[in-house]
């Protein structure tokens, strides 16, 4: 059974941080249309237009076209908007409406050393917000690593003629989906935003009480890489 984190105003809880990373993760991948790009290599495998040999490409493909629990694109959007404040979802959908403020400011406190206030402000929110999607992100974390195992496959990376996954997805993006998008950029901002979640999930139980933290090399070079991919 999964644990649901119940919190009050001003808690803190690590799962609830790391279920909004994961979220963020995803919607990275979803700029760069790699859920896209997978539902086209099942279509291509269906229609018989993937060459592949004997490995474990041909279960992967058939398990993810089966898969009737795979969120749909709608439900990510919402998940999306709700952790993220992101654009794109329809219904009766509140957004997270200060997570953006909350993330710059953060990244920006982080430029210039001086963290602590903007750490705990981010974190309350993301914590907040996650403590009520632990499960829905849970699901959608098995769909994305479903995806990655695909899109990581070497039969499948062969049958593109890619040299790794972020080439698949280029490749398929190029060919199939209406022209390449930045994958290196959204790969970027994926990887280091997972770093700035996981050092906010891991110093939960300081920022909760308002204590001082030790400077973070491995924070600041993922402060960096993120601006950088930003632009």
């Amino acid at each position: 059974m999964v644990a649901v984190n119940h919190m009050s105003d001003g808690d803190i809880v690590a799962d609830n941080i790391r279920a909004t990373g994961a979220i963020y993760f995803a919607q990275a991948l979803e700029e760069m249309r790699a859920f896209d790009v997978v539902e086209r290599l099942v279509e291509m495998f269906q229609r018989g237009m993937l060459t592949l040999g004997r490995g474990v490409a041909v279960d992967r493909l058939r398990r993810y076209a089966f898969d009737g629990d795979r969120l749909t694109k709608q439900e990510r959007a919402s998940l999306y908007a709700r952790a993220l404040g992101t654009p794109g979802a329809s219904g009766d959908v509140q957004p997270n409406r200060e997570f953006a403020d909350l993330w710059l400011r953060f990244i920006s406190s982080v430029a210039s050393q001086e963290r602590p206030e903007a750490a705990r402000a981010l974190a309350v929110n993301a914590s907040a917000h996650g403590g009520a999607l632990v499960f829905a992100a849970a699901r959608l974390h098995a769909d994305v690593q479903a995806m990655l195992e695909i899109l990581r496959d070497p039969e499948i990376e062969r049958a593109i003629g890619a040299r790794d996954m972020w080439q698949v997805i280029d490749e398929v993006n190029s060919r199939d989906l209406g022209g390449a998008v930045s994958v290196k950029r959204y790969r970027d901002l994926a990887q280091s935003a997972n770093t700035i979640f996981d050092w906010l999930a891991k110093h939960a139980t300081a920022l909760s009480h308002c204590e001082a933290i030790a400077s973070d090399a491995k924070l600041r070079h993922a402060v960096e890489a993120w601006l950088a991919a930003r632009g």
